[in-house]
């Protein structure tokens, strides 16, 4: 009965037993196999000999000429001229104006319908609208087909390269750059009254002789002033006294005040606060009095009547008319404060001077003839 039930557990499973057997043969002959190969391996390492196929076993010796020919040739390629190499970038062409086919774009007759073509654009071309001639750009390693690096900032001192074209400076040189006054805006004009008012005279004997020393007050009387003629107060310089008018006159600059004894002046003044879009830097001034930016003088000339701009000029006679910064001042001037001109920015991408970069824009396409050159 023992061996019937063995024979009988062996016959229900006779498929994974000899599944079983087949996969054990397997993997001893594996490991043989793998052990005659790493003795041979050994061995011919010891004996220093290539491998070489013998006659009977129906191989053929291999010819590696071809092989190290295409090595010589890739370690030398061929090389040819810039203006041919168009791997990576295709011909400039146009439409043609009568058969509409592409054509190159200097070409003055079509090559297919022998049509005459206009000629090329003048000097003065800008083909991505941005404000640069064409010329312009490729001269100095742009793009004439991509409108942004007219914003961008090649060199890192804080102007776009439209500005430094309009200004006539080297977009790629930190030490060019286009007057500082240009990055002024307008940042708000206030109005001032007056804060002064003559009050009284006393005389002090001093070394036997008197002197007048003239009590000025503040408009709002939180402070009064005594000075004597020289002396100034709040900015003015006390000029004169007239005894006749019981007049005293104050002095600013050209701004002249004559005060009455015991009168206000009604005389507000409109106090123009100016900011610098490369630091952030308010400065305060009037009409007629100058200012320092960096190392330029300048003075309020005039404020416009709508109060929206205001001319300032140089000691040289140059002038330049400041308004309010646009949305995209205010932001780049936000963002150089918090990376002050001369840090380390981070971008996903960096141009020339750590300024970011964007991809080329695509040349537009389907215009028709000169207008706008299209690709292939």
């Amino acid at each position: 009965m023992k061996w019937a039930s063995r024979f009988g557990w062996i016959s229900r499973n006779y498929d994974t037993l000899a599944l079983a057997v087949a996969m054990v043969a397997i993997a001893v002959s594996a490991v043989h196999l793998a052990g005659r190969v790493s003795a041979l391996a050994t061995r011919l390492e010891r004996l220093d000999q290539p491998v070489r196929a013998r006659p009977e076993q129906g191989f053929q010796e291999l010819d590696l000429t071809v092989y190290s020919n295409a090595l010589t040739q890739l370690e030398n390629p061929i090389r040819v001229g810039e203006a041919t190499n168009r791997m990576f970038m295709s011909e400039l062409r146009v439409f043609c104006i009568q058969c509409g086919k592409w054509i190159p774009f200097a070409a003055l007759q079509c090559p297919f319908c022998k049509a005459e073509q206009p000629p090329p654009p003048s000097q003065e071309a800008d083909s991505d609208k941005d404000g640069l001639p064409d010329v312009w750009e490729e001269a100095r390693g742009l793009d004439p087909y991509n409108p942004d690096d007219a914003r961008l900032d090649h060199d890192g001192d804080g102007f776009s390269t439209l500005e430094e074209y309009r200004a006539g400076t080297d977009p790629r040189d930190a030490s060019s750059t286009p007057p500082v006054l240009t990055k002024l805006r307008l940042k708000e004009i206030r109005t001032q009254s007056f804060r002064l008012r003559f009050v009284a005279i006393q005389r002090i004997p001093v070394g036997g002789r008197t002197q007048e020393v003239f009590q000025v007050n503040a408009r709002t009387l939180e402070r009064s002033y005594f000075v004597r003629i020289g002396q100034t107060v709040e900015g003015y310089t006390v000029e004169s006294y007239d005894r006749a008018t019981d007049t005293l006159t104050l002095r600013k600059g050209d701004t002249v005040k004559r005060l009455g004894r015991g009168k206000i002046i009604d005389d507000d003044q409109l106090i123009v606060h100016l900011v610098f879009l490369l630091d952030g830097t308010v400065i305060v001034t009037r009409v007629g009095e100058e200012f320092q930016v960096r190392d330029q003088t300048a003075v309020v000339k005039e404020i416009a009547h709508d109060r929206k701009s205001v001319n300032i000029a140089t000691p040289d006679g140059k002038s330049f008319s400041v308004t309010f910064p646009t949305s995209d001042e205010e932001m780049e001037m936000r963002l150089r404060m918090s990376a002050p001109l001369g840090a380390p920015v981070e971008s996903p991408q960096s141009g020339v001077g750590g300024a970011p970069t964007r991809a080329p824009a695509a040349s537009p396409a389907g215009q028709p003839r000169r207008d706008v050159p299209v690709g292939p």
